[in-house]
């Protein structure tokens, strides 16, 4: 059985401690299909809770430092395999942060918002006693979402990018996302990702098993024959990383952590936590 080593920044959960962003926006050559995407992307976004978002909160520049290898998360049918290795080029040529414009077709609002913006939304999700639905801008709003740089082969056919959606100390969601077009040129979501990182805690002992109660996973997460939320409440609270091996889910690290205010330390750090 082969094992994935998967790596897991803590600076990511906390908004606005990456490096500075580019000013570049999406070159002219991509930008269609980009932001049908992202557009594809935000009609169903990745969270680790059912979608309470009366709007998106999405920062407005893509972030490639919190990328996993796609090796070791991606897995295609040979029918692919050719595209899927120009993808992996296409990252090799085009893997840098862009600035996004408000071009994403979705059915509900967002907000983009900047460095600063977010870093506020993580203070205030991580501090006690305050409230993000206290600040105008995010109100209506459970989680961050980041989004990363999209790759594709030559052909424009295959697409995928790596997204984050963030909703407090300890929830959060991490995963690739990938597309094939279609006939009718609409991006359609692949169900070839094999990991992704998923923040929770469970409830009290003796309780229904729920490990937070930002909600249960549903989207990529919901697709899981065995729900995170089981091993987390097996394990304690933590982040949580999964690997696909066909027919089960394997929890790889968890990384544990007494309350949620006991996150807040790591956050300020530059360290690394390794499974």
């Amino acid at each position: 059985m082969r094992v994935i080593l998967l790596w897991v920044w803590v600076a990511f959960l906390l908004p606005g401690q990456e490096p500075k962003k580019a000013a570049e926006t999406v070159p002219v050559d991509r930008r269609a299909d980009t932001y049908a995407v992202y557009s594809a992307v935000l009609n169903h976004p990745s969270l680790s809770h059912p979608d309470n978002n009366e709007k998106y909160l999405v920062r407005d520049w893509s972030d490639v430092s919190m990328e996993k290898e796609p090796g070791n998360c991606i897995e295609v049918p040979e029918a692919y395999r050719v595209a899927y290795s120009e993808l992996l080029q296409d990252r090799n040529e085009h893997r840098k942060a862009f600035l996004l414009e408000r071009a994403f077709e979705i059915a509900k609002p967002y907000n983009l918002i900047t460095e600063e913006q977010a870093h506020q939304f993580g203070k205030l999700r991580l501090g006690p006693g305050s409230n993000t639905q206290e600040v105008e801008l995010f109100r209506g709003a459970t989680d961050l979402i980041t989004l990363g740089t999209v790759y594709f082969d030559r052909k424009r056919t295959v697409a995928a990018t790596y997204t984050a959606a963030y909703c407090g100390s300890l929830c959060g969601f991490w995963t690739w996302r990938v597309f094939v077009k279609n006939g009718k040129g609409d991006w359609a979501e692949q169900h070839w990702t094999r990991c992704m990182t998923i923040a929770g805690r469970p409830a009290a002992a003796g309780t229904d098993i729920r490990p937070y109660r930002c909600g249960e996973p549903v989207g990529q997460a919901g697709d899981l024959p065995h729900k995170p939320q089981l091993y987390l409440a097996a394990t304690g609270a933590g982040i949580l990383s999964l690997v696909n091996r066909g027919i089960i889910w394997s929890r790889l690290a968890t990384y544990q952590m007494e309350a949620a205010n006991t996150v807040a330390s790591p956050f300020t750090s530059s360290g690394t936590i390794r499974s």
